[in-house]
């Protein structure tokens, strides 16, 4: 949730602060990465906690789906290409934290499998 929190955050920040689009879209951009690979390190780390990797995903899918319909409001300008990468990372990343999490789970099995015999 704080990942969604901190993308709205740095988009207020453009219309209220004028900062920057490309300040923001960076922010945006360094934000969905570093959640990426804190989402495949705990779900691939000793621990393997598929829940926390599993709240990055929604976290990664819900950004991808709220700059979607952003897109669909407006009716083009400079920032849709930005909003569109933004998206398209996010659902990248989501992606990635959801094979990180299905490989480690079949390692998880088949560890299991083959010690039981």
């Amino acid at each position: 949730a704080a990942l969604v929190n901190w993308n709205t955050y740095f988009a207020l920040l453009v219309r209220d602060c004028h900062w920057s689009p490309a300040a923001a879209t960076s922010a945006a951009f360094i934000s969905i990465l570093l959640a990426t690979a804190a989402g495949c390190m705990v779900v691939t780390s000793r621990l393997a906690n598929f829940y926390y990797a599993a709240v990055i995903i929604w976290a990664l899918t819900a950004i991808k789906s709220y700059t979607r319909n952003n897109l669909k409001e407006k009716d083009g300008g400079t920032d849709d290409v930005a909003m569109g990468a933004i998206a398209v990372t996010a659902d990248i990343g989501a992606k990635l934290v959801a094979l990180a999490m299905l490989f480690t789970g079949l390692l998880y099995i088949n560890f299991y499998y083959m010690n039981m015999v």
